[in-house]
């Protein structure tokens, strides 16, 4: 009976093998029979044949045992070769703990993302919150107020509330229109942006009869703003404007658009009065234009003197490249 174990690599799980094996029996004419068990112990009868086929071996170690009868029933000590199935590279503990290690990880930044949009819709909410608050409340507020006057027995006080009416309508359609549009994600171009601020610093110049100039940069289509962002600029520059219109007393305006950097640079410049930013009482119109931009990331900065007019430089962070879900 073979008595010595060996070890054999396979390197193709899922092949075929057939193992042949005898037994030295010293007396003639003597058939033996033989059984065979693998790893599990449970031995099976072979009958006299010598050899055995194993079908679709999978990638483990095995303990092939086997063992010859006598007819009259004595069974030798069992030979024990030793054998591998080597997986392939696929099948392999590293290769799991790899694909596992990948999914933990893309899991791990699609939540991260996942996050981040989430912080960036209640940012948004909570802008969108704040502008009809602040603007379409405080006119409806108006409206509300006007509606009631225009009613009062007085002719004078009925006159000047219907007198007014109309223009506060406008207002008001006007605020509800610019938040749908900074809403909208057919308006992510900065090119249409600029397109907007321009339309609305022509309306207030020539209301004011300031002669005026606009410059802008061509900008490549995957710079952008983001929701709130856009929002924060079209407040800053309405309030830069309105400020313009009301104190500089100005016959020449410039409104610059350039990119430098990663930033946009929007630039108004007058001639007018001026005044010393040093003594200038703040109020709450630039209060809100800080707090604007340092919510949207960005820097406000002030040049002004008595004789040489004023220059406000706005920078905002620019977002660049082409987004997953840019559309053109």
């Amino acid at each position: 009976m073979l008595g010595a174990t060996s070890n054999l690599h396979l390197d193709q799980p899922g092949q075929d093998i057939a193992i042949s094996f005898s037994s030295p029996d010293f007396e003639r004419g003597r058939v033996l029979n033989y059984a065979y068990c693998l790893n599990d112990g449970k031995w099976q009868s072979l009958g006299p044949s010598t050899s055995v086929q194993l079908a679709n071996l999978s990638p483990r170690r095995y303990r092939f045992e086997v063992k010859s009868i006598t007819p009259e029933g004595i069974s030798s000590e069992p030979a024990a070769p030793h054998f591998w199935v080597q997986p392939l590279f696929h099948q392999t503990w590293w290769f799991v703990a790899m694909i596992a290690a990948t999914g933990g990880l893309a899991a791990f930044g699609y939540f991260r993302w996942r996050l981040g949009q989430l912080l960036k819709m209640e940012a948004m909410r909570q802008a969108i919150a704040a502008d009809l608050h602040d603007e379409v409340g405080a006119s409806l507020t108006s409206i509300q107020i006007l509606s009631q006057l225009a009613s009062h027995p007085d002719n004078d006080r009925r006159s000047e509330a219907l007198e007014k009416l109309p223009e506060q309508v406008r207002r008001t359609s006007a605020s509800l229109r610019e938040i749908v549009w900074n809403i909208s994600p057919s308006h992510d171009s900065l090119g249409l942006l600029i397109g907007e601020l321009t339309r609305h610093a022509g309306e207030v110049f020539e209301k004011m009869d300031i002669q005026y100039s606009v410059q802008a940069d061509d900008f490549p289509d995957g710079d952008r703003l983001d929701v709130a962002a856009r929002q924060h600029l079209q407040r800053i520059f309405k309030e830069i404007l309105n400020n313009l219109a009301k104190h500089s007393q100005a016959s020449r305006a410039a409104v610059i658009f350039k990119k430098e950097g990663n930033e946009l640079v929007v630039l108004v410049r007058d001639n007018g009065l001026g005044f010393d930013p040093a003594t200038v009482r703040r109020g709450n119109g630039l209060d809100n234009m800080q707090a604007r931009v340092m919510a949207a990331g960005g820097q406000l900065s002030l040049r002004s003197s008595p004789t040489d007019g004023t220059e406000t430089t706005l920078r905002l962070p620019l977002k660049t490249g082409r987004a997953w879900w840019w559309v053109s």
